[in-house]
């Protein structure tokens, strides 16, 4: 009799400890999923500067990256894998990418569809588009100086 008291206090204690815990990963999980879906349908599940890209293959799902990042709302696990959810607040600073385990983030610009939206820039900062000289960081700046009549304009 005392062996199935002290399993089944073995097994209460493991569940005291293990449900609460499948509760908020089932909680959190279902939570990044809608993130997701509501970003896609807004638009803005793609960043606008530099981001991180998440190679599937290697990602575990740990959800590291997610707890690194400081702007809080820009990846979350979805489907056992880390993906981008709120792409617009990403600033591309790089923590989830030092913090992932399995190095399956790297950051880049551009993506396939938009393709790569920095110009190239000479020696005096003039950009692939002649007269367009770059001023300013490149990773966020949609604004630049065009020479010749010194005003500023979007690209």
């Amino acid at each position: 009799m005392s062996d199935q008291l002290l399993w089944g206090l073995s097994f209460v204690v493991l569940a005291a400890i293990v449900l609460p815990y499948l509760v908020s990963f089932r909680r959190r999980r279902r939570v990044d999923r809608a993130r997701k879906q509501e970003a896609i349908l807004l638009g803005t599940d793609r960043p606008s500067a530099q981001f991180p890209f998440i190679d599937a293959t290697r990602c575990i799902g740990c959800g590291s990256c997610v707890e690194a990042c400081p702007e809080g709302d820009v990846l979350g696990v979805v489907g056992g894998t880390a993906t981008v959810v709120n792409g617009l607040r990403c600033i591309g600073h790089g923590r989830c990418a030092l913090e992932c385990p399995v190095g399956a983030i790297k950051l880049v610009f551009g993506t396939s569809e938009r393709g790569v939206d920095l110009p190239e820039v000479d020696e005096f900062f003039e950009s692939s588009r002649p007269g367009v000289h770059v001023v300013g960081e490149l990773g966020v700046a949609r604004r630049v100086l065009v020479s010749e009549d010194f005003v500023f304009r979007d690209l």
